[in-house]
């Protein structure tokens, strides 16, 4: 949901400074419609995928975190989450990215649910490789492809293992940009902050 009404903020703003929007053929979520017009795509490579929001927010720094309702949950997962959120607050690194990427590995083996930091890159971000591959080839395939920029709008559970392997660093602040592009078709470099690295 929040990447979806991040998505259509540039959106709105890209059609205020003149930019067409290209229009999927189909936009696959029917909140997608309801937020974008029917102009931005969903993407389940660029969603957050935790089903269940209590364990998701188990990564959030304590000044994110907000008023959670533990006793309406089951005896089992309240243990169990309390037992989670000990090892986010014994080292909490400031943001969910930062945390998801240091804690995940743990965390997992109390939540099976969910991917950790690695699990996320080796299927989202490599499959995020590909998607700007298939882009690029069919951007290339159009009279504009100069002029044609893809905009994708997701969450940090699977840039922070890939911004330490390339970068040594692991946090994506809120709303930070990191950009890929082609080199002769066959290069892809990416731009974190100040940073060019070649993947």
């Amino acid at each position: 949901m929040r990447a979806l009404e991040t998505a259509n903020i540039y959106k709105t703003i890209a059609k205020e400074r003149g930019f067409e929007i290209i229009k999927p053929k189909q936009t696959r979520s029917k909140t997608a419609d309801k937020i974008g017009g029917k102009e931005i795509r969903k993407l389940d490579t660029l969603s957050l995928n935790i089903k269940n929001t209590l364990v998701g927010s188990v990564f959030n720094p304590d000044k994110y975190l907000g008023e959670i309702n533990l006793e309406a949950v089951d005896i089992e997962t309240k243990e169990k989450w309390n037992k989670a959120r000990k090892i986010i607050d014994a080292e909490d690194k400031g943001s969910w990215g930062a945390n998801f990427y240091h804690h995940s590995e743990e965390i997992k083996k109390i939540f099976p649910e969910i991917q950790s930091s690695k699990e996320a890159y080796e299927k989202k971000f490599k499959n995020i490789i590909k998607l700007i591959k298939f882009a690029n080839k069919k951007i290339k395939d159009t009279d504009y492809h100069k002029n044609i920029k893809v905009l994708g709008f997701g969450h940090e559970n699977y840039m922070g293992y890939a911004l330490n392997k390339y970068f040594s660093d692991s946090d994506l602040e809120n709303c930070e940009a990191v950009n890929f592009r082609f080199i002769e078709d066959k290069i892809i470099k990416i731009n974190y902050r100040k940073d060019e690295k070649t993947i």
